[in-house]
């Protein structure tokens, strides 16, 4: 008489389980985190260096622009007029 279950088949090999504690990198990351003057300066402090920073490189173009463009016009007086004003 034949048996009414199956043959046991071999289990698949399989990955061995990942660990779910946190890295230690992780788990300074978030420590770091719960710092409250961490979180001021990523919140307040990065925004401002990106902001001032983007502005200086605004006014710092505008200015190179400008000398080119009045020497142009003018010529080599007019730059010199401009260094002066500096």
């Amino acid at each position: 008489m034949r048996t009414l279950r199956a043959p046991r088949r071999p289990a698949a090999p399989t990955a061995p389980r990942r660990d779910p504690a946190p890295s230690r990198l992780a788990f300074r990351a978030e420590r770091l985190w719960l710092t409250p003057g961490f979180r001021r300066a990523l919140r307040l402090g990065l925004p401002l260096l990106l902001v001032t920073g983007l502005a200086g490189a605004t006014v710092g173009f505008l200015v190179v622009l400008a000398e080119l463009l009045f020497q142009d016009a003018v010529g080599e007086a007019g730059l010199l007029l401009l260094l002066q004003l500096k």
